[in-house]
């Protein structure tokens, strides 16, 4: 989610809620990642905190499948992976995506997908079966065409395994690639010897025009001395969209979060010049949301999963939940198997769909007060499973994750104090138009 700081995990699938829905924007992937905006409540997963806003979210919240458009359907192609990163939530499980499975998912659910869609492949490391993916967008290409929609494609990936095959796909079908990338960090937490393969791919995709590049980095206490000059090496190669992550698995304290806070003012110190040069902001932590306002969780609303088992979910962060916490309760968000659901959609989707309907921040908390108690709470955007994978609770938001977060917001603050200072004109977003819609 732009605007507001990631979790590590591999892949950097939070990095995508940019490939996904932007959470905070009338689009990060931020979760991680989400990063979203109700029509009041509904179109921006944002509400004005009036009452009536939240009751027309609920309601909206138990509307049947066949008034349904999603933005975004993602497919979690394996539980696998090659990398095996410290700061990683994810557990292997030796499950991968069946192609009949990931097929009849597509067949089914393509007349209920918005007229502008996004498909995003992601895991464990989804070109592990590549196989699955190729099949998947053959599939949704030509149901896509048929039906009228305007189908996007997007990929979370380590960058290992893309070969010149993968890349002359992926260029074909202009996907959007989320490349988890740590920079100078990259050894420190991830596998040995992965600077140069990851680097070189990056170059690899840079050349693809065709492709829409997006990088996703890692912190933790032991690496966050890398964050400014990992990223000013990263902008400075070109990419366009950069996400800061971190990881909350380790304790950070005080001393870390402050070694945070000096890292990210030399962060902004690079990205002033940058920005006054270019007009753009290539780092989406430091990007003004569109709009203030509560945010709101769009899973199961806007959003749907297919995980490796043939379960559907309402975003693919409450599988990895589920599957991490091992709570029997977590299952309540799931919707059930795909033929169960085919055969009983409009009864899965208003039994399930309801335990959507409160992921709002303002209904947050962390362990000294509830959120809609804190004065940034129209600014503050988290994803309720992104929080709760350190807290264990849904809603729940440890105190580490929140001093990062107020450290990001007022360091990009900051930084559009010194660029609206006078005489210094800029877009009100400071950002680029993306070529397609891209929705962390």
């Amino acid at each position: 989610m732009e605007g507001e700081p990631g979790r590590g995990q591999e892949g950097s699938q939070k990095g995508l809620q940019n490939a996904e829905e932007p959470e905070h924007r009338a689009s990060d992937l931020n979760l991680r990642q989400t990063s979203s905006q109700t029509e009041p409540l509904i179109k921006s997963g944002r509400s004005s905190g009036k009452p009536e806003a939240a009751i027309g979210r609920v309601s909206a919240k138990v509307a049947l499948l066949s008034e349904k458009s999603l933005s975004c359907f993602s497919l979690i192609i394996t539980g696998e992976c090659n990398f095996d990163c410290s700061y990683c939530y994810q557990e292997k499980d030796g499950l991968s995506l069946d192609p009949g499975v990931a097929a009849r998912a597509l067949d089914f659910l393509i007349p209920f997908f918005a007229r502008d869609c996004a498909i995003l492949f992601c895991g464990g490391e989804p070109l592990l079966r590549a196989d699955v993916i190729r099949e998947a967008v053959l599939l949704a290409a030509e149901k896509g065409r048929k039906s009228g929609k305007n189908l996007s494609y997007a990929i979370s990936t380590n960058g290992s395994l893309l070969d010149e095959n993968i890349l002359n796909f992926l260029d074909r079908f202009k996907f959007t690639v989320l490349l988890s990338f740590d920079g100078s960090a990259q050894e420190a937490c991830r596998k040995p010897g992965s600077y140069r393969t990851v680097s070189a791919a990056l170059d690899r995709l840079l050349a693809r025009p065709a492709i829409e590049l997006h990088t996703n980095s890692v912190f933790t206490p032991e690496t966050v001395d890398h964050l400014s000059s990992s990223i000013r090496d990263i902008v400075g190669r070109g990419v366009p969209d950069v996400q800061i992550s971190f990881s909350t698995h380790i304790r950070w304290g005080r001393e870390a979060v402050a070694r945070l806070e000096e890292e990210l003012s030399r962060l902004r110190g690079f990205l002033l010049p940058f920005v006054q040069r270019t007009g753009r902001v290539p780092v989406t932590n430091f990007r003004r949301p569109a709009q203030s306002g509560i945010f709101g969780c769009r899973a199961g609303e806007t959003r749907m999963a297919l995980s490796p088992d043939g379960r559907l979910w309402g975003c693919h962060h409450f599988y990895d939940f589920h599957k991490k916490m091992k709570d029997p309760s977590s299952a309540r968000f799931c919707f059930g198997d795909l033929d169960s659901f085919v055969a009983h959609s409009e009864r899965s989707t208003a039994r399930t769909l309801p335990h959507y309907a409160d992921l709002r921040v303002d209904y947050f908390h962390t362990p000294s007060r509830f959120c809609g108690q804190c004065k940034d709470v129209y600014d503050c955007v988290i994803c309720p499973v992104d929080a709760a994978l350190s807290s264990g609770i849904i809603g729940r938001i440890v105190s580490d994750d929140c001093r990062i977060r107020r450290v990001f917001r007022e360091q990009r603050r900051r930084l559009w104090e010194d660029l609206e200072a006078p005489g210094r004109e800029l877009d009100s977003s400071g950002r680029r138009e993306s070529r397609r819609q891209v929705h962390s």
